[in-house]
């Protein structure tokens, strides 16, 4: 570890630390922003209600 924190590391650890930076900023503007949970929870509950009254729907067709 010593090393990792000498002089003559620096410019190797700021090259890695660039192209870090670039591989996070690259992914965080493809990425799609994530929704907060209450939402998706929300958002999950809809779709099954949705589902269940579909099939409800079909039992009392049929």
């Amino acid at each position: 570890t010593r090393l990792l924190r000498s002089s003559a590391a620096a410019p190797v650890n700021r090259v890695f630390r660039e192209i870090a930076a670039r591989r996070l900023r690259r992914l965080a503007e493809r990425g799609t922003p994530q929704m907060s949970s209450d939402a998706a929870i929300t958002l999950a509950t809809e779709r099954c209600m949705e589902a269940l009254h579909g099939f409800v729907r079909t039992r009392i067709a049929a």
